[in-house]
């Protein structure tokens, strides 16, 4: 078991800081606002679309049973922040007793013109408890027109024109997951998964995907039954156009992110070495092909365990910036760094937390000159959620703690996007009886 150094180190320039940007954001205006989530839902993920609104999925349990709902959120009529901002009427897209879901690796959606383009989840391969596939479900505009006509009344689930896929074919009773996708036309989009078809030789015990537990001395040295990083450009009437490998051995279950430019795609990931070092990488994607994968900064983490803690990206007018977690040295660090060149250079990284950050990192950029972003840190018994600005030349220009939250993986991974002028974040709030979703707008960035 990986520990790592946590220390506790209060002076009286921490407090000063701390104290000073909890009263700089008074231009901010933050509330917490409702959602068309309901009592025993979990994990919500969020993605905003080119016209601006926001896609919402998130798990909802019925006794054994997992749904997968979907709501989106359009403009506010008015500028106010009020509790209802335009959410739509949940929809359920798949319904099921035999889902993998767990804290990390949990549904997504993605949308475009206002309207989803796919949403996915992950199906048990029957007989086979510690394998699974990844389903997709792509949505036509027709399938969203006409959803009102279509919703059963008692779970406002719809029959969609095209069945929901398996992208990945090798039919390995393996594990595939960590999915990230992106829209690429009206007709297209891509997703990127971790594909564990090469491991199919391995024991489950081997590969034990609870934190800092994998003992890499079982696993072949040479990587050959390693994880993979894979992907594939998908049509919204569920056809596979085209599967790439994008890396032949990466990190066993840390997220993974993907972010479309104007030049084609870059994807983020946790690489692992034949010396057990597992930094972030990026490849990108340009006229149907992925380039060499390459480090955004050799942090050296040497570890023989998966950390569950994977990067994020965020894209805008041709800069790119990319956060993460590394416990290199032993030591909690959340970094991030900036490209001007799609990704294939980036700046030397920008510490953001040292000795208290469990990760759990999102990112959205505000501008070509800096981005928000979040992540999570240990905060006496339980943790917290800090939300920053950071510029370009590393100057935290705002900073506000959003909630206390359960430092558990239970609590799962905060999601930030943009909306309007403004943020909206979700996250899992765990209760004595149920667990719900808070969403909270934060506006005056």
């Amino acid at each position: 078991m990986k520990h790592f150094k946590y220390k506790s180190h209060i002076t009286f320039l921490n407090i000063l800081l701390l104290s000073f940007w909890g009263c700089s954001d008074s231009h901010l205006e933050q509330k917490f606002i409702d959602n068309p989530s309901s009592l025993n839902s979990t994990f919500p993920r969020l993605f905003t679309d080119n016209t601006g609104t926001v896609h919402m999925s998130w798990i909802h349990k019925i006794g054994e049973v997992a749904q997968l709902r979907i709501a989106t959120l359009t403009s506010p009529s008015s500028t106010e922040v009020t509790d209802e901002l335009g959410w739509s009427a949940y929809t359920t897209v798949a319904k099921s007793d035999d889902w993998f879901v767990n804290w990390a690796d949990f549904p997504s959606v993605i949308g475009l013109n206002s309207t989803p383009v796919a949403t996915h989840w992950l199906d048990k391969v029957p007989g086979s408890p510690y394998s699974y596939h990844v389903k997709i479900q792509p949505i036509e505009d027709q399938d969203w027109s006409q959803k009102s006509s279509q919703a059963n009344t008692q779970n406002n689930q719809i029959e969609f024109q095209n069945e929901a896929f398996v992208p990945h074919t090798d039919n390995t009773n393996t594990e595939h997951g960590f999915v990230s996708m992106q829209p690429v036309d009206s007709s297209t989009f891509y997703a990127i998964w971790l594909d564990g078809r090469n491991t199919s030789s391995m024991n489950h015990e081997d590969m034990d995907h609870n934190e800092y537990s994998m003992e890499s001395d079982k696993l072949n040295t040479k990587l050959g039954t390693a994880m993979t990083l894979r992907g594939a450009l998908l049509g919204r009437n569920g056809e596979i156009i085209g599967s790439h490998l994008i890396d032949e051995a990466v990190c066993d279950c840390c997220n993974t992110s993907l972010v479309k430019t104007d030049r084609g795609l870059i994807a983020a990931y946790r690489n692992r070495t034949n010396e057990e070092i597992r930094d972030l990488y990026v490849s990108r994607y340009e006229n149907g092909l992925w380039d060499t994968p390459n480090p955004v900064h050799n942090d050296g983490w040497k570890i023989a365990a998966c950390p569950v803690n994977g990067p994020q990206l965020a894209f805008h007018s041709g800069v790119t910036a990319a956060l993460w977690f590394t416990g290199a040295d032993n030591i909690a660090r959340v970094k991030m760094a900036f490209s001007d060149d799609y990704g294939e250079n980036f700046s030397t990284p920008i510490l953001l937390s040292e000795n208290q950050p469990l990760g759990r990192v999102d990112i959205v950029m505000h501008n070509e000159h800096s981005a928000w972003v979040s992540y999570v840190e240990r905060y006496e018994d339980g943790a917290r959620l800090h939300i920053k600005q950071v510029m370009r030349n590393g100057i935290i220009s705002q900073s506000l703690i959003l909630d206390d939250m359960e430092a558990s993986r239970s609590s799962g991974f905060p999601q930030l996007t943009s909306f309007e002028d403004g943020l909206l974040v979700a996250w899992t709030e765990l209760g004595e009886r149920a667990s719900t979703i808070r969403t909270s707008y934060i506006k005056g960035l």
